[in-house]
């Protein structure tokens, strides 16, 4: 899943390059029936994005400083 971020809704700032979570954050978090996911948001460009796998090495978790757009390709218009 990819897409467009309203930040004013959630109270984010344009400055923050944001972040990503994955299985080991926050504590608990998964993707229903998917043992592995991996979730970047980017206050900065507007976009975030989710991919749920089966196979760990198909959702790159080690790649963060990358952003969605080499994480997870997509449309993101």
């Amino acid at each position: 899943m990819t897409g467009r971020l309203n930040i004013g809704a959630y109270n984010l700032h344009s400055d923050d390059d944001g972040g990503q979570n994955d299985p080991s954050a926050p504590s608990g978090a998964k993707c229903l029936d998917w043992p592995f996911f991996v979730q970047l948001i980017e206050p900065d460009e507007g976009i975030y994005c989710l991919r749920c796998c089966k196979y760990k090495s198909d959702c790159p978790t080690d790649s963060s400083e990358d952003g969605c757009r080499d994480v997870i390709g997509g449309r993101y218009d």
